[in-house]
């Protein structure tokens, strides 16, 4: 989701947005070769760099968390193990 921005994260936000196109790209030119292209694009997970975020916006991390999960359909923040294993 911070492809299509943040507050405060404008650096952040270009860069993922570029993985998301670059990604596309290959899988465009490498697909007629059988060659597959994939990446993964988690939603609000709790890190300390979403702990850093809350600090820079001056709200408390929970806070930040329960207004992330309120938009998530399972109702749960992600957590960076659930990242880990959809890689494996």
């Amino acid at each position: 989701t911070s492809a299509l921005g943040n507050r405060g994260q404008a650096n952040y936000a270009a860069a993922k947005a570029g993985l998301q196109g670059f990604t596309k790209t290959l899988a465009i030119e490498l697909g007629r070769y059988g060659i597959t292209s994939n990446s993964v694009a988690p939603g609000f997970i709790e890190t300390e760099m979403t702990k850093e975020t809350a600090a820079r916006i001056g709200i408390p991390f929970e806070q930040l968390i329960q207004a992330s999960v309120a938009g998530i359909p399972v109702g749960r923040s992600g957590k960076p193990a659930d990242i880990a294993n959809a890689v494996a």
